[in-house]
Formats: structure tokens, C-alpha cells, sequence
């Protein structure tokens, strides 16, 4: 209300209520006064407020940023120490795994002195003789495979290693072959050529001649060192095989009987029986087995249904050739040029090898390639 209004208010009501109008004008005059003392006193109550307000809102700031930096300090120590946890769990999982390797070693060491403790004097080599038989191999760093062909004298040792290696007895670098007796010296016959590239093959002389005495041949030899051996027989399995057989068990050396001159054998047969060459195949397959389980029940050789295989040369070498011109080929083999990363089986042969009369000559390429990475892994 305006002041003239409020004049002209009061000069009416003093005209009919005097005493009224007395109070009215002193509630008029103080009423602002106390009003704008009031409206001072809040404002100063709102302004102390929002001084507090302020300055609770900087502590709260203040407690905030508190509680960011001790969440992140806290964070900082969960992940050191999730990171020490870590760090000593691989520490404690690489001493568990050395404490069993050592312990393994050590077993290993002690089945291989319980081993070497329990062989016969007799097929123990002297330290000069282990030394001369390692030379031999020429393979310091452990690269090659190193197989051994051995057996009686005249059984076709030196014809299956140019066969393995897919050459002919007449080609340069071939074992010497002959009738009688012509190996008188080991001969070492690296095959870089053929499937079997990372092979060397060791034409062992024969036993059973004045030169190498069967009861000495196992050590003279150095067959303790090969990584497996190849028994070659014709009619039976002599003294010798049996000798070897048995000693390369004690030295946990694989073997494999190997019977030579399938042809011939099944020709004698066809003619001397008067049957087909299926029968003859199936008479031979039969006597070679009666024969080996004979001769090592014989022998006292514990493995009577022990494999053999039953081989002519002439058809294993053209196994090895043809195969080997259809791995020369292969970007795989070129690649890698290692029996380590090459598997062969029968359908692969089989697929580029058109020779009649195959019996066991296949399963002699891929059993000793088998054998020879499963011995290194």
C-alpha cells in the first residue's frame, strides 16, 4: 500500500475511531523498522548458512577427493599385491616343476645305474670300447638316426641298406655286396638321398666267420650305441641273432627281424610244391612264423609273437625310389626335409608304387621311421 494511501486511510478512520487510529499509525511508523531489522537478521542468518554451505561444500570437496585418493591407493595396493601373488605363484610353479625334474633325473639316473648294474659282465663295455663305438657315429650334436644291419654272414645285410637308401648294389656309394663274407669292417652309409634322408645305416660284418666270434660280436661291434637294429635271416634264426636279440633287450635297443629273399624262398616253393604264387606267398607267411616262434621259445627269448618281416630287395628298392621321387616333389618335404616332420603311411606308398608282390617291404619303411622319432621324443 502506498503512503498516500495509507494517509488518506488514517484520516478517515481518525474521524470514526480515534483510538484505532492511534495504534494504526504507530503499527504504520514501526512495523517497516522492525520489518527491515527482521528481513537484516535473516538475510544475516542465510548469508552464515550459505558461508557454512560453502565451506561444507569445500570439505565436502575436500573429503571427497580423500576418499578418491584412498580408493586409488588401495587400488594400487590390490594389484601390487595380486602382482607379488602372481609373480611368487610362477616362482613356486617353476620350483615345483625343477624340484620334478630333478627328482625325475634323478629317478631316471637311478633306474639307469640299476639298469646298467644288472647287465651281464660280458656285455659290458669297457670305457675305451664305449668311446671308440660313439666315434663311430661322427654325430657329436645327436641330429642323425643311426641304425645297424646285422646278422650272419651271406643273409643279404649289405643289399637291404642300398635298397633302404633306394639304390642299386652297383651304384657308387653302395654297400659292397658278394657271396661270401665281404664285409670285414663296419661301413657307415649316410642316406641323404632317399625318405630315410636323416638316416645313417651301418653295414655290420657278419657273425659266425673266423674274423668276428659270436661270443664277442655284440660288444666288438659297438651295437650298444645304435638307435635300433635290423636282424637279417634266410632258413633260421642262428645263435647270433638270438645273441643279439637278447643283448639289445638288456640295452632296451628296438629290433627288427628281417627275412630276406622273399622271391626266392616263394619260387623255391611254387616249384618244389607245385602251387600258385598266392599259396606260396601264404606257405611262406606261415613256415616264417612257426620258424621265428620256434627259434625264440628256443632261444629263451620272451617275446614269441615278436614281428618279422618278410622282404625281397629288389621290390623294397623300388618302394624307396618311387616314393622318395614323389617327396622330392612335395613343397611339405622340401620344406622341411626331415623325417621329423613328415609321416608316411601305407596309402601314401601304396598310391605311387605299382610292384607286385609286396609283402612286408612297406611296413619296414614306415615301422623303423615310427620307431626312430618315437625313441627321441
Amino acid at each position: 500500500m502506498s503512503l498516500s494511501k495509507r494517509v488518506f486511510f488514517l484520516v478517515q478512520l481518525l474521524k470514526y475511531d480515534p483510538q484505532r487510529s492511534i495504534a494504526a499509525i504507530i503499527k504504520a511508523v514501526v512495523a517497516p523498522r522492525r520489518q527491515n531489522s527482521t528481513v537484516r537478521v535473516i538475510n544475516t542468518i542465510v548469508d552464515d548458512k550459505a558461508e557454512k554451505l560453502r565451506k561444507t561444500g569445500q570439505q565436502n570437496a575436500q573429503i571427497e577427493s580423500l576418499r578418491k585418493k584412498l580408493k586409488n591407493l588401495e587400488e594400487a595396493r590390490a594389484a601390487e599385491i595380486k602382482d607379488l601373488s602372481e609373480r611368487l605363484t610362477k616362482v613356486e610353479e617353476a620350483r615345483a616343476a625343477e624340484i620334478g625334474r630333478l627328482r625325475e633325473e634323478l629317478k631316471l639316473a637311478e633306474e639307469q645305474a640299476a639298469w646298467i648294474e644288472s647287465i651281464p659282465a660280458e656285455l659290458k663295455p669297457t670305457k675305451e670300447q664305449y668311446e671308440e663305438a660313439k666315434s663311430m657315429l661322427k654325430d657329436p650334436d645327436g641330429l642323425l638316426y643311426h641304425f645297424a644291419v646285422a646278422g650272419h654272414a651271406g643273409t643279404g645285410k649289405s643289399s637291404l641298406i642300398n635298397a633302404l637308401r633306394g639304390c642299386k648294389d652297383k651304384d657308387k656309394g653302395a654297400a659292397k655286396v658278394g657271396v661270401a663274407e665281404t664285409t670285414t669292417k663296419i661301413g657307415r652309409h649316410p642316406d641323404t638321398n632317399s625318405v630315410l634322408n636323416k638316416f645313417v645305416w651301418y653295414d655290420i660284418p657278419g657273425a659266425g666267420t673266423q674274423a668276428n666270434r659270436v661270443e664277442q660280436y655284440v660288444i666288438d661291434k659297438g651295437l650298444f650305441v645304435f638307435d635300433f637294429i635290423i636282424i637279417c635271416w634266410k632258413d633260421r634264426i642262428m645263435e647270433t641273432d638270438m645273441q643279439i636279440l637278447n643283448s639289445c633287450k638288456i640295452w632296451k635297443i628296438p629290433t627288427f627281424l628281417v627275412r630276406t629273399n622273399s622271391r626266392t624262398h616263394i619260387n623255391n616253393l611254387k616249384q618244389s610244391e607245385d602251387i600258385t604264387e598266392e599259396e606260396a606267398t601264404d606257405m611262406l607267411k606261415n613256415e616264417t612264423r612257426e620258424t621265428v616262434e620256434r627259434n625264440l621259445r628256443e632261444g629263451n627269448y620272451n617275446e614269441p609273437n615278436k614281428k618279422v618281416y618278410i622282404i625281397d630287395r629288389h621290390i623294397l628298392g623300388k618302394i624307396v625310389s618311387s616314393f622318395t621321387k614323389k617327396l622330392h616333389s612335395t613343397e611339405d618335404f622340401t620344406k622341411s626335409h626331415s623325417i621329423k616332420n613328415y609321416n608316411i603311411t601305407e596309402d601314401d606308398i601304396r598310391t605311387v608304387v605299382d610292384a607286385e608282390g609286396i609283402i612286408d617291404e612297406v611296413d619296414l619303411l614306415k615301422d623303423p621311421l615310427e620307431t626312430a622319432k618315437e625313441r627321441r621324443r
